[in-house]
């Protein structure tokens, strides 16, 4: 924001922001990073000194933006728009009798990604985000006993809706496209270290005269 409002004071006019709210240099595939509140508190702290933002959210997979560009799209439009009740009314019209486990698995994939990527210094060329580690990543943020959670949400969410077609639709469209790849990166991930713990050998017991390191 001190950058932002340097800039207007000394062009005296507000300004046009660029900004990149998705994944970067190929980072973070397969983990959602569906970020709303963050993007409309974002535009909110900006409203005094930009007069427009063009949002570039590249992604690996589509579905990760639609939330946010939706409300990214009723910022600008609105940047009073109440948070709170602009994702309940969408959980609420978009999955109907199960809005509150679907909102919870939002808002779970939210925390979740802030945890991931809101780390960075600033570059040369901007901010570098200080990516976790895959031991961090799958052990402390998306750890099984998290992943697990979540698989709950939607299975509640499943249930709750057998009988309405096309919510039960729309909460598979989100577990298929955009919840499964990361349960399979997981599930790669600890596979790998499943494996990687049979490679060990014995060390046979030294006795007698200590070893010479020459």
């Amino acid at each position: 924001m001190a950058l932002m409002k340097s800039w207007t004071e000394k062009l005296d006019s507000k300004i046009w922001l660029w900004t990149y709210p998705g994944k970067y240099h190929g980072k973070g595939l397969n983990i959602p990073h569906t970020t709303p509140r963050a993007t409309a508190a974002f535009v909110k702290r900006s409203k005094p000194y930009i007069f427009g933002v063009f949002f570039e959210s590249a992604s690996d997979r589509a579905i990760y933006n639609y939330l946010y560009h939706y409300t990214f799209g009723k910022l600008l439009w609105n940047t009073e728009t109440n948070i709170d009740d602009l994702l309940a009314e969408h959980a609420t019209v978009m999955f109907g009798p199960v809005a509150k486990p679907m909102q919870e698995f939002f808002e779970s994939v939210e925390r979740n990604w802030l945890k991931i990527a809101s780390k960075s210094l600033m570059g040369d060329s901007g901010p570098d985000v200080l990516w976790p580690t895959d031991l961090e990543l799958w052990n402390n943020i998306y750890s099984e006993k998290e992943i697990a959670r979540m698989n709950a949400l939607l299975a509640e969410a499943e249930k709750l809706c057998a009988n309405d077609k096309l919510c039960l639709a729309r909460v598979n469209l989100i577990k298929k496209e955009m919840w499964l790849p990361t349960c399979n990166a997981a599930a790669e991930f600890r596979a790998s270290q499943a494996s990687s713990s049979n490679w060990v050998a014995q060390m046979p017991q030294i006795t007698g005269a200590a070893p010479v390191i020459d």
